[in-house]
């Protein structure tokens, strides 16, 4: 667990004012002060131990708060995360523009290497809702989202503000978190790097599935390659494919880049495809058509990479 010693080490603190200093040292050091309002007593709500924190944190929402735990816990640059720091005092305006003094309890508090950063999680239709009724605070640019009150408040502080909203992800990646999470934080052994990184050379010549490779490399198991993914050895499309035995594991993130926009233009343009004899069966499917029983011959073969039923 971190501590107040080794923040004042780091540049986050050197970057804050001397109200911020003050504030920061209240929320490492104090107890959380969460305050359930009626949307709160509606939604589900629980705790999750941050292995990377040290300690348990609260949410109240599965879909927002929790999504945002696990990509804190996952992100190397976060180094701890409080939940429900101390209130700060913002001003917000109503629609005629008036001005009215209020108090803000920020959801959470990370700490990275260079800055802290306080958040807000809001359910995008709830944003939506909140723009309509202050729209001089709740502010959309190019698809991001801020909240003035709040961000003003913040650079008083030097801290950095964030609104982070359920429009940021898929239902896929909020799921493939919650799996990824679950994987061993102990450091990789020189064996276990040496074996993804063999892996990582078998998928030059196209993706595997997650079970493909467990066949291939017997001495991995399921919980090496979500490391492998923690890691950076491998690679694969968690925005898109659910985690499990037909996950698609690739050799770079630019091989998924390219198989994402690939998906993107089979869903905008159906033109100009033909239809190839799957490996599997006798039957045909469209290229990229992800129905298919060899999914990975369809798909690679679309992307002009050979399928695993093609490689040696």
């Amino acid at each position: 667990m971190i501590t107040v010693e080794d923040i004042v080490k780091l540049d986050a603190w050197k970057n804050l004012t001397a109200e911020g200093r003050q504030y920061i040292l209240g929320a490492v050091t104090s107890a959380p002060t969460r305050l359930v309002g009626v949307g709160g007593l509606m939604n589900q709500s629980g705790s999750f131990a941050s292995r990377a924190s040290g300690h348990t944190l609260q949410w109240e929402s599965r879909c927002v708060e929790l999504v945002f735990l696990h990509r804190a816990e996952l992100d190397p640059e976060v180094l701890c995360t409080w939940d429900q720091p101390p209130q700060l005092c913002i001003t917000k305006h109503d629609r005629s523009g008036r001005r009215h003094p209020s108090r803000w309890t920020p959801d959470y508090l990370s700490l990275r290497s260079s800055k802290f950063v306080l958040s807000e999680c809001k359910p995008i239709d709830g944003l939506t809702a909140l723009q309509q009724s202050e729209p001089g605070d709740w502010i959309c640019q190019d698809g991001a989202w801020t909240w003035g009150p709040a961000a003003r408040s913040c650079e008083r502080l030097g801290i950095d503000f964030h609104l982070f909203h359920s429009g940021m992800y898929s239902s896929i990646f909020a799921g493939n978190l919650a799996v990824l999470v679950t994987a061993s934080r102990e450091s990789l052994s020189d064996a276990q790097l040496s074996m993804l990184r063999t892996m990582r050379k078998k998928l030059l010549h196209g993706p595997l599935s997650h079970a493909d490779l467990l066949v291939r490399f017997a001495h991995a198991n399921g919980d090496l390659l979500l490391q492998g993914l923690i890691a950076g050895e491998l690679h694969g499309s968690l925005s898109s494919s659910p985690l499990g035995e037909n996950f698609l594991y690739y050799h770079s993130a630019e091989d998924v880049e390219s198989r994402e926009r690939l998906i993107a233009a089979v869903a905008s343009n159906k033109e100009g495809r033909s239809r190839r004899p799957c490996a599997a069966t006798d039957e045909c499917y469209w290229e990229g058509d992800f129905s298919c029983p060899e999914r990975t011959h369809c798909i690679s073969s679309c992307a002009g990479m050979p399928g695993p039923a093609q490689l040696n």
